[in-house]
């Protein structure tokens, strides 16, 4: 099976709040995450993140103003199944509003993210990211995702 490309788009406020949404369908459904998912063939990694922030969250954002913070490659069973590219967003334009995917938006303070109910993997990942580290990491996961079987990090190579 080959890796599913994908994007995650971090909102971030005043440098010091994230804001998520409760993912209603689909892979990772019921846990709280940002904008994100597959890129579609032709589509640059900050043009899919653009169109997921569109279609998830209701927002718009210039795809120059996407920095790009993480490369994460995330095993499911020793398996490689997803890469993905995430970047942190400061400027857009609109209010979050509900769409099929995502709803019950929040802010949520750097200092006290729920990570209760985000994927096992993102209290390793995250506090660097939005702490200004830029980080390449390999997230291995359980069969079903629900397990974290071990976390590398490493800094993210500049391009």
């Amino acid at each position: 099976m080959n890796a599913a490309h994908t994007t995650l788009c971090l909102c971030i406020r005043d440098n010091s709040e994230l804001l998520l949404a409760v993912k209603k369908v689909g892979f990772g459904a019921g846990k709280l995450n940002g904008a994100g998912g597959k890129i579609q063939s032709g589509e640059s990694t900050r043009t899919a993140a653009t169109r997921e922030l569109s279609e998830e969250f209701g927002l718009t954002a210039d795809p120059s103003d996407l920095d790009e913070v993480a490369l994460l490659h995330f095993y499911f069973g020793g398996e490689l199944r997803v890469i993905c590219t995430v970047f942190a967003l400061r400027r857009w334009q609109g209010e979050p509003t509900e769409t099929e995917e995502m709803g019950s938006f929040t802010w949520n303070e750097f200092s006290n993210l729920p990570f209760d109910q985000m994927w096992v993997g993102d209290p390793y990942w995250m506090p660097p990211v939005l702490n200004g580290e830029q980080i390449e990491a390999s997230v291995y996961f359980n069969e079903e995702g629900s397990v974290l079987e071990e976390f590398v990090m490493t800094p993210l190579e500049p391009k």
